[in-house]
């Protein structure tokens, strides 16, 4: 790998950043669940979810950029290019990585699933495998509204596996 081909990023602190992320995400129902702990979990959850998710996505292209690899095709959720005007197709690693660089908003958890819940009824939310990506492109001069829904396990799994080859051609 040519000098200028290196990522500036430092690998292992990336690694940290997604066991942290992973770490937040797999805890976030039992910290809502309890009534103790809910003001702490609103207050710091998805604003530290979403820092991570941003820095890690962004950090992902780069790496991506730099090697083009296979993995960039992936699968990792589901992809609204028209939101809520077509289905969903899939949501590739590189696709999913531009959507959290450029969303709108970012919620760990899915807020379709609140639909089914009566009014005035209590209700966590909390992280159930999906963070919901809302977003905007332009698309013949009007805005259109996007959304994806991302896997997050599968997506630190590849983000580990791209990750990795970067650290083996350093030694």
């Amino acid at each position: 790998m040519a000098q200028d081909e290196f990522p500036i990023i430092n690998i292992p602190s990336y690694h940290r950043d997604l066991y942290q992320l992973l770490t937040l995400l797999l805890a976030d129902e039992k910290v809502a669940m309890n009534a103790n702990f809910k003001n702490l979990s609103e207050s710091n959850h998805d604003n530290e979810v979403n820092r991570l998710l941003i820095w890690i996505a962004i950090a992902t292209r780069q790496l991506l950029d730099i090697k083009n690899h296979a993995i960039g095709t992936q699968i990792c959720g589901k992809f609204c290019n028209k939101f809520p005007h077509t289905d969903y197709d899939n949501l590739t690693f590189r696709t999913a990585c531009n959507a959290i660089i450029h969303a709108v908003e970012i919620l760990s958890y899915d807020p379709d699933d609140e639909e089914g819940i009566p009014e005035g009824t209590w209700k966590a939310d909390y992280y159930k495998g999906t963070i919901t990506v809302r977003g905007r492109r332009r698309a013949r001069g009007r805005q259109q509204a996007t959304r994806a829904l991302l896997d997050c396990e599968k997506f630190v799994e590849y983000c580990i596996f791209l990750s990795e080859e970067f650290i083996e051609e350093t030694y």
